[in-house]
């Protein structure tokens, strides 16, 4: 009975990476409003937007398998807090942006950030659950 309890306790660890969540979240909620404005501004087509946006998650996507390798070789929590960083740099530079080639490099450095961070949470919690707790 005991051991069912502990099974079926969720880790305090999870309540950190899930506000790390919702503050990556948060800042996306914040900026996609906004990028029609700076297209606007930056004169840009919307095809080009359209490529412009697709940059984040074609980055993700391709650093994966990486970012998993570098989750296993280097720990989980480094690789969540420095993806974290590198995804905050690439939204703060993104204010600063006056060239679409300058948006597309932000968006690059927000999808590598996002992409290193989303896997070494993605690898720390199922490091933590048990099959009890997953999917809670």
């Amino acid at each position: 009975a005991a051991v069912e309890r502990m099974a079926d306790t969720l880790d305090r660890r999870v309540w950190p990476l899930a506000t790390s969540q919702f503050f990556s979240a948060l800042m996306f909620a914040f900026s996609q409003p906004l990028m029609p404005l700076l297209v606007k501004e930056l004169g840009i087509s919307m095809a080009q937007f359209g490529g412009t946006v697709a940059v984040m998650p074609l980055i993700r996507v391709g650093l994966a398998m990486p970012a998993t390798y570098a989750a296993n070789t280097y720990g989980r929590k480094p690789l969540t807090v420095e993806g974290q960083l590198v995804a905050a740099a690439g939204f703060g530079l993104s204010a600063l942006v006056s060239t679409p080639l300058q948006l597309v490099g932000c968006r690059a450095i927000i999808g590598m950030g996002t992409s290193f961070a989303g896997v070494g949470q993605q690898n720390m919690l199922g490091d933590i659950a048990t099959g009890r707790t997953r999917s809670r």
